[in-house]
């Protein structure tokens, strides 16, 4: 059992009495979702660095596509050519891109609903969009799906005309650390896209209009003008014309994530708040708390100085690894957690 806690602030001790909010609480077990070939259905472009790289000296100047459509990836010129490194993670090769290189290619389609994973890592600290790749052009809200990073170490989507960031600590993209990134563009609506960062939901956001990307233009490596360049390693790059259910995404996840020799990504299926019970204890003439979801209803805050609240999930915590945030916020209550007792030896 696993609740969160708000207290109001004349019934603790005032050297503890502060102003915070609650950011998410989650219940992790290791996942146990075998490692499997990425499902075919969908799947138009589907980049190996150990498969299908012609080079010239250490230069790449095109990338096979192993999807049955059979693409090629290409560099435009001899000037912007990444290079093929061996031995980076796990035994597998990747693609350096060094700030100044890309590669692009045509899938002769427009997207709509979408889910495009990358393995890769950022191999310098601070990033100003560093874009790992781009799909469609610019004009308007939902016209473009792409992932970059900003502001140092901060998850960026650019789609089309909006700007979505996430600036908190625990979404960053830290430096020479490989991730598996997953995004699902149109899945819960048209405009929906969500960013994922090994399985953990890092960046939520709505786009004005239902996502249509003409991928006529792709580009790896880069935004789709300007200078907005990678800088670090590509192992695996896949995309799909279609919103994977949860499932298949972790199936890609995992299989990912055994390519690239991580630790066991976690189960994030207590990271849905929206079914937790409030629970309102009257001490006084104070208000009840105010519980409000948000970030897919992955995170709630509480907002009014109040009678003391739980917000209570029941369930058995044998086993877990159990993760909290917290941040500041403007109600003047003490936040924190309690862990249900069962008996001497559980609680």
């Amino acid at each position: 059992m696993i609740q969160a806690l708000a207290l109001p602030e004349d019934v603790m001790h005032p050297a503890i009495a502060r102003s915070v909010r609650t950011f998410a609480l989650v219940a992790m077990t290791a996942v146990t979702v075998r490692s499997q070939v990425p499902p075919g259905l969908g799947l138009e472009l589907w980049l190996e660095a150990d498969v299908g790289v012609t080079l010239s000296g250490s230069e790449v100047t095109s990338w096979a596509d192993q999807s049955a459509n059979g693409r090629t990836v290409v560099a435009p010129s001899s000037l912007v050519r990444p290079t093929l490194t061996q031995n980076l993670v796990n035994g597998l090769p990747g693609l350096t891109f060094d700030g100044a290189d890309r590669l692009s290619t045509s899938l002769g389609m427009t997207l709509q609903a979408a889910t495009i994973f990358t393995l890769a890592r950022y191999t310098v600290p601070s990033s100003d969009n560093d874009y790992l790749y781009t799909l469609g052009l610019p004009g308007a809200s939902g016209s473009q799906m792409a992932l970059s990073r900003t502001s140092g170490s901060e998850p960026y989507h650019y789609d089309g005309s909006i700007v979505n960031t996430n600036s908190s600590s625990w979404s960053a993209i830290g430096a020479n650390q490989w991730y598996v990134f997953s995004q699902v563009y149109g899945g819960t609506s048209p405009n929906a896209h969500r960013l994922f960062r090994n399985t953990v939901p890092i960046l939520t956001s709505t786009a004005t209009n239902p996502y249509s990307a003409n991928a006529s233009t792709c580009v790896i490596g880069n935004y789709s003008s300007g200078s907005f360049h990678f800088v670090g390693d590509l192992v695996e790059f896949l995309v799909y014309d279609r919103a994977l259910s949860d499932a298949e995404r972790r199936q890609v996840e995992e299989y990912l994530r055994s390519r690239a020799g991580l630790p066991p990504f976690v189960d994030d299926l207590y990271r849905d708040l929206s079914d937790w019970t409030v629970v309102q204890y009257e001490f006084n003439s104070q208000p009840d708390a105010q519980w409000v979801l948000h970030e897919a209803d992955t995170a709630v805050d509480q907002l009014v100085n109040c009678d003391a609240s739980i917000l209570l999930a029941d369930f058995d915590a044998t086993n877990t690894v159990v993760s909290g945030r917290f941040g500041s916020g403007s109600a003047p209550d003490y936040m924190g957690f309690v862990f249900g007792y069962q008996n001497r030896g559980s609680y």
